[in-house]
């Protein structure tokens, strides 16, 4: 809008109008191109979270209960024998 009410206001000859909208092309172009490349970048964040969040529940869970399920290893190396 900004860029349209500038050549409203000030008769520009034709070879600067040229590159005058050339120069916009190119920044709304560049503008779009960083926008789909942040926005590619948040999508491919989202798995990877995911997964290095299930995979530290899984090691807390192993940690805790023991790869099988029962007491952990370190609960069953602490017992006092009797």
């Amino acid at each position: 809008l900004l860029l349209l009410l500038l050549l409203l206001l000030h008769p520009l000859t034709s070879k600067s109008l040229l590159l005058l909208s050339v120069a916009a092309l190119l920044a709304i172009s560049a503008s779009t191109a960083l926008a789909t490349y942040g926005a590619a970048v948040l999508l491919a964040a989202v798995p990877v979270a995911a997964s290095a969040q299930a995979a530290n529940f899984i090691l807390a869970n192993q940690i805790n209960h023991g790869p099988s399920g029962g007491e952990s290893n370190l609960n069953t190396a602490m017992k006092v024998p009797r």
